[in-house]
């Protein structure tokens, strides 16, 4: 789960491509969604709630493109004159926010997909059963990630630009509530007509072997104030804002989990990696030199792959051409997203199967930690806690997406009908 600004800032950069004018007038809203199933790691913090952590987990590991073709449909169904057009302004701009959202929660999904096979393969953190050491590494590399971007995408760092304030500090409006419950229900919620059990329990079931009852955990809610999407999202905005009332002098911050003292921000400049391995040598701030030339590297374009071709434990693109991968893929999937709203067809789904053949991450579902589609999620947990084979399964698949989205030719006209 890159940390909260890295989701926003592709968010953003995609937005501000595609639709700058729905952007201005629906970011908060957009800015809560693009945080995808990740609130619900905030509500499952308290060790009564653990299962909605657990669950926040089987969301990463499938279901979340038939999530986000959900949220579609529901936005189509809802607006069934959209396509013509035939609408007020008010229904108009009403619609393009639930879409913006919609694209944006599964925007998440993207950034996990594409930037997590870099995280887990430096911090030798493991998709299922995060050893706590190496969970601890995979936040603190996340977090400087978002700090280093923050920096270079907006100049400014996260104790000047708190996350809290650009969620006004709120939950999720009933709109947006809607999106979410209608996508997460159908996706994850719904019993399987021979045994009875809803995928999210099958999911926990098989990988994480823990029990799981959708119903209790979401449904027995329906609409109310109480239900957890609401409060995860208001946990969100809580959580998110704590680390920033701590005295001025604590300048940088490790995700939502710390902060580092400025005091002590020379003693560890020098602390910075010393080899290709970065899980050896953690660095821990982000003003040395060396170290933002190594998220900067520039990229020999006649082999611009994830690996070297010596070692398949060595990533090879930086953070900031991770980034702008995560951004074109946003784009690629708002702009396939945009035509089927033009389309007749009625599933987003069946749309993109036979006319968005060339959209990554739009054919079948993905698991957001690994970046391989779910289907192998059986094949991995076979291989154990062997790193070494887990890291080295279908990297060239992955390879091979990272290089289709990159050779994609975008659609250069901005789809913002409110322009």
């Amino acid at each position: 789960m890159p940390q909260p600004y890295f989701h926003y800032l592709v968010m953003r950069e995609a937005a501000l491509s595609e639709f700058p004018n729905i952007w201005r007038q629906n970011r908060v809203a957009a800015t809560k969604m693009s945080q995808g199933p990740d609130s619900l790691y905030y509500y499952g913090t308290l060790p009564w709630r653990k299962e909605y952590e657990q669950a926040a987990n089987v969301t990463h590991w499938d279901g979340s493109l038939d999530c986000f073709c959900h949220m579609l449909d529901h936005t189509k169904k809802s607006n069934p004159s959209i396509r013509k057009h035939d609408v007020s302004d008010g229904a108009l701009r009403a619609y393009q926010a639930l879409a913006e959202e919609a694209y944006f929660w599964y925007s998440h999904a993207i950034v996990d997909m594409i930037v997590h096979p870099t995280v887990y393969r430096i911090s030798n953190d493991h998709w299922v059963k995060h050893p706590k050491k190496r969970v601890r590494a995979h936040k603190k590399l996340e977090s400087i990630m978002d700090t280093f971007l923050l920096k270079e995408k907006m100049d400014v760092s996260p104790h000047q630009l708190k996350f809290g304030e650009l969620i006004c500090n709120s939950g999720l409006d009933p709109a947006s509530f809607e999106l979410l419950n209608v996508g997460m229900s159908m996706a994850y919620g719904v019993p399987d007509p021979k045994t009875g059990i809803t995928r999210l329990e099958s999911i926990a079931k098989d990988i994480a072997n823990v029990n799981l009852n959708y119903f209790e955990l979401f449904g027995k809610f329906h609409d109310s104030r109480e239900h957890p999407f609401y409060k995860a999202y208001e946990m969100l905005a809580k959580y998110s804002f704590i680390p920033f009332h701590i005295p001025s002098k604590f300048d940088n911050f490790f995700g939502l989990r710390g902060v580092i003292p400025k005091d002590n921000l020379d003693k560890l400049e020098e602390r910075i990696m010393t080899t290709h391995y970065w899980n050896d040598m953690f660095f821990h701030v982000l003003k040395s030199q060396e170290l933002k030339n190594s998220f900067q590297r520039i990229p020999n374009s006649r082999d611009n792959r994830f690996f070297d071709n010596e070692s398949q434990l060595l990533p090879r693109y930086t953070v900031l051409e991770l980034f702008d991968l995560a951004v074109k893929a946003t784009r690629m999937v708002i702009q396939a997203g945009e035509a089927f709203f033009a389309s007749d067809y009625k599933s987003s789904r069946e749309f993109f199967r036979e006319k968005a053949k060339g959209v990554v991450y739009l054919d079948e579902n993905y698991n957001m930690d690994t970046g391989l589609p779910s289907r192998f999620n059986a094949d991995l947990l076979s291989l154990g806690d062997d790193l070494k084979k887990i890291n080295r399964f279908k990297i060239d698949l992955i390879d091979e997406n990272l290089l289709r989205v990159a050779g994609y030719r975008l659609n250069p006209r901005p789809l913002d009908m409110a322009a």
